[in-house]
Formats: structure tokens, C-alpha cells, sequence
């Protein structure tokens, strides 16, 4: 049952309508971007995909609301955005779009387009830097020993640069090798062991009947021979 409050709230037919137009045309400008990339937007991008800064993923023109940004990095919650000549006339607007931006989580970086060009790795460095303090303010709970080895490799074109989540699968797979060596040598110790009566620690005692059996089979000594026959009456 929908009240007169609700119907107020609830978009009517019209609007959903109007807001997955929206939406759509959103993402097709997205795909739009991404296929035609300044020379500037492809520098940056050759050096941030695929994880190469300390393994946090971005993405590329991604639509965020009715904006859409030029980098994202969905984990950190950080976005960085290439400004040009057309965005002198346009402060307001893009102060909109940064507070759009932030009222969803989100930093914002913004670097001019000749900062690319003339100091590339003073941008990288400066990304670099917000994304370890991302990582040291928000702890993965499945690392706790990702602190192990604090130094960190710079920013390389270097795919396979160390990162705390390689760094912390290490130590835990190492740590798991050494245990089931552990385990597996204390089981050895274990069964190489005998008790008192001459059987194997892993092996259960031999039972009274088995002992009686045995036992049948061990001839008594020759003085316990004559003393029972000198009980025997006469």
C-alpha cells in the first residue's frame, strides 16, 4: 500500500524514465572517452594500470553520478582528474563537480596537464604518497604482517614491484610451510618412540589374552620343574 507521503518520494515513471536516459548516455560518453584519450590522459594512464603503484587498481574514465572522472581508484576512495587550458574558465564548475565527487567519499587530485608532461614521476610520487597513507590509515584485517619490511620500492614502470599484499602472502605461506614441517616432524618423533614394555608409542598395548598366549609358549626354567614335582604327594 503506498500513502500520499510515499508517492511524493517515489520517482514517478516519467523520471526513472528520464534517469536511466541518463545513466545510459553517462556511460556512453564514458566509452567515448576511453576510446579517444589525450596524448596527456595516455601518458598517465601507461603508468598507473595494471597495478603498478603499490598494487592498487585504477580505472579509466569511469562514471561517477553525471560526471565522469578521468581516474578512479575504487579501494583507496581516490580519484585524479587532468585539468587543461579550458578549465581556467570553468572554476565553478569543476568546484561542483570536486564537492559532487567528495559529498561520495571520494579525494579528489588534480594535477594541470603540463605537470604530465614536464614531471611525470613528481605526479606519480605524489599519488604514491596518498595511496600509502590510504594503506596505513586502513589496515587490511587479512594481513597482519603486512608491516613486515617497511621499505618500499619507488615508482617504477615495473609491474611486479613489491607491494604489502605480495609481501604479506609471502610471510603467510612461508609460515604455513614451516608449520606442516613442524607437525610432520613431531608425528616422526612420535612413532620412532617406544614405551617401556618394548612396543611402539603409536602401536596399543598387547591385550591379556594375547599376553597369556604368549606366554604358553616360554618353557618354565628347570627349578621351577623340580619344586612342583616335590609337592606331588607320595
Amino acid at each position: 500500500m503506498t500513502t500520499d507521503d510515499d508517492s511524493k518520494l517515489a520517482p514517478s515513471p516519467a523520471q526513472r524514465g528520464k534517469a536511466g536516459k541518463g545513466v545510459r548516455s553517462t556511460v556512453a560518453a564514458a566509452r567515448k572517452l576511453r576510446r579517444n584519450m589525450t596524448d596527456v590522459e595516455q601518458k598517465l594512464w601507461d603508468r598507473i594500470r595494471d597495478k603498478q603503484i603499490e598494487e592498487f587498481r585504477f580505472r579509466r574514465q569511469r562514471p561517477m553520478g553525471r560526471y565522469v572522472v578521468d581516474f578512479v581508484c575504487l579501494d583507496a576512495k581516490l580519484i585524479v582528474e587532468l585539468d587543461g587550458g579550458q578549465h581556467v574558465g570553468q572554476v565553478e564548475a569543476d568546484a561542483k563537480r570536486t564537492e559532487f565527487l567528495q559529498s561520495l567519499g571520494f579525494e579528489v587530485m588534480r594535477f594541470w596537464n603540463n605537470d604530465v608532461v614536464e614531471n611525470i614521476d613528481g605526479v606519480l610520487e605524489r599519488i604514491r604518497e596518498r595511496l600509502l597513507q590510504h594503506a596505513s590509515s586502513n589496515p587490511s584485517p587479512t594481513l597482519p604482517f603486512a608491516g613486515e619490511g617497511a621499505g618500499r620500492a619507488k615508482v617504477t614502470g615495473d609491474a611486479t614491484a613489491p607491494s604489502e599484499v605480495k609481501r604479506g602472502r609471502r610471510v603467510r605461506e612461508r609460515l604455513s610451510t614451516e608449520f606442516t614441517a613442524n607437525r610432520k616432524a613431531t608425528e616422526n618423533s612420535e612413532a620412532a618412540e617406544v614405551d617401556s614394555d618394548g612396543h611402539a608409542a603409536s602401536e596399543p598395548p598387547p591385550s591379556p589374552a594375547k599376553r597369556g598366549k604368549a606366554g604358553m609358549g616360554v618353557r618354565p626354567p628347570a627349578d621351577a620343574t623340580r619344586r612342583r614335582k616335590a609337592r606331588k604327594p607320595t
